[in-house]
């Protein structure tokens, strides 16, 4: 199903026939699988190719390529994919139904085919204009989703599974113009879902409760947007996109409305001096406290003490 070294597919008893202009880049090959492969390989002669067919049950073992891929699979059921980016953590999903999946050049992976299905797997050279946007990283996803980008997607992949329909293909060049125009249309609409900004997810209800109860207790220390993510459990980044997510505030925003409210409380007990106060909720000095009860509040901290001889 997938390439990598001519010479290992050839081991399979079996050689790709290819269908494409003469070319510099050479057409992929299929690695070593449990059962014999050799499907049609077509290709317009400048870096892209790739193969259409049903594919019976198989096993295509550990290997990577020299190109990026993107595989579409129809009616998909009992298929494993495995996969390994850059000495990255091993990644192994369970595929179901209309899928597609996306692959970056040099990116170690196997394949199990526990049933038949229909595959149309593309790879594209990394000279080709076209592939320089494709997947950064590992994409597995409902064929559905591309569909919905773009209806030409659904409309060319029918149209190559009709040419396959009977066996034969008549017209390579016909299914060579639909392949390319179809691999062109998947790369646009995952580079379009790549440029989009990602939502970002606001922090649990728990989790917020956490850091602010974490702020509140250490008020009289210095505190920093790193001590607030390891209080959440996360990196600092992640944490500070999903704390202002839930708050609209940043970190430093965050622990200053804390230190404000801790003030303002104990300022109405009657109980603390404005200075003493400051030193209990991280502010300097008393200066320091009454500028940022001014710009929060509009008035100076003394106000928020008690009438004399009312406590």
């Amino acid at each position: 199903m997938l390439g990598s070294l001519l010479s290992m597919f050839a081991r399979n008893g079996g050689a790709a026939r290819t269908h494409h202009l003469p070319t510099s880049f050479p057409p992929p090959a299929l690695p070593v699988s449990t059962r014999p492969f050799a499907p049609d390989i077509y290709g317009r002669g400048d870096g892209l190719n790739f193969w259409f067919e049903q594919v019976t049950a198989n096993y295509f073992a550990s290997h990577r390529h020299a190109q990026s891929q993107v595989a579409l699979g129809f009616g998909v059921r009992g298929c494993e994919l495995g996969w390994q980016e850059n000495g990255g953590r091993p990644e192994e999903r369970q595929a179901g139904g209309d899928v597609v999946w996306f692959l970056p050049r040099d990116a170690e992976h196997t394949v199990r085919l526990r049933r038949s299905a229909f595959w149309i797997v593309f790879y594209f050279d990394p000279g080709l204009d076209i592939a320089r946007d494709v997947a950064v990283r590992a994409t597995l996803a409902p064929l559905g989703d591309y569909v919905r980008r773009d209806s030409l997607i659904g409309d060319l992949s029918a149209a190559l599974r009709r040419e396959r329909a009977t066996g034969t293909v008549e017209d390579p060049a016909h299914v060579v113009n639909l392949g390319s125009l179809l691999g062109s249309c998947l790369l646009r609409a995952h580079a379009r879902e790549r440029q989009k900004p990602r939502a970002v997810i606001p922090l649990q209800k728990e989790v917020k409760e956490r850091v602010r109860h974490f702020v509140v207790g250490h008020l009289h220390e210095k505190l920093t947007l790193a001590d607030l993510a390891k209080m959440a459990g996360m990196a600092p980044d992640h944490f500070s996109r999903r704390l202002k997510a839930s708050t609209g505030l940043t970190a430093e925003q965050f622990i200053l409305r804390l230190r404000l409210d801790h003030a303002q409380s104990l300022l109405r007990t009657g109980r603390y001096s404005v200075e003493e106060v400051a030193g209990k909720c991280g502010f300097k000095n008393h200066a320091s406290l009454t500028k940022q009860f001014s710009i929060r509040f509009g008035r100076p901290p003394r106000s928020f003490l008690p009438p004399h001889g009312s406590q």
